[in-house]
Order: structure tokens, then sequence, then C-alpha cells
């Protein structure tokens, strides 16, 4: 593994275009070439193909509701199912899982 060394200054230094490779024209579009045995090559756009936030929100309110009816069954406070609309952006929406937990576990003992 290459170390690469660089000085505060080189955080303000302008980053070049890359070279364009040999062979290539100047302004000419580079199109990746798949393997035979691959018909397309999807990426991560987080939101832009599927709807990702609400298969997230879905499966974060099973997870928060099994946690909050076993909470319900052994303090006998009364059953408050995780709200989509509500606690998924207040509490999980922006953050790591494990900080999602925790901001939402205190949200329930605080109540």
């Amino acid at each position: 593994m290459r170390s690469v060394k660089s000085n505060s200054s080189d955080l303000h230094t302008p980053l070049s275009p890359p070279e364009t490779p040999t062979g290539v024209a100047p302004g000419a579009s580079l199109i990746p070439v798949l393997p035979d045995h691959i018909a397309a090559c999807l990426f991560d756009l987080d939101g832009v193909l599927s709807q990702t936030a609400s298969v997230h929100a879905a499966a974060w309110k099973g997870m928060f509701d099994v946690f909050l009816q076993k909470r319900s069954r052994l303090t006998g406070e009364p059953f408050r199912p995780f709200e989509v609309g509500s606690d998924y952006t207040a509490y999980v929406d922006g953050n790591f899982g494990g900080t999602a937990c925790v901001r939402f576990w205190r949200r329930a003992e605080s109540r």
C-alpha cells in the first residue's frame, strides 16, 4: 500500500482534470465494456432507482414495534407504535443504526 504525503496547503489546491488515456481523442466519451455474461451494471443511487427510504422506514418500524410491544408487556405501559411519519424522521433518518437506536430508546424511556 502506498502512502500519500500531504500538507494543509494541498487542501486548497484545485484538482487538475484527469489526463486523457492514450489513444482516446480529447473530449471523447469513455464507455465501460462489460464482460459478455453481464447484461447491465447498476450503481447504488440511494433512492433514485427505488424508494429506499420507505423500505428503510418499514424495516425500522418492524424492529421498533417488536421492542415497544415487549416493553409494554414488561412495564404495563400502553403500547405506542413507532410512527414512520414522526419517529423515523426525528430519530432514524440521517443517523447511523446504533445512533438511531439509542436516540429512539431514550425517547421510549422518557415517556
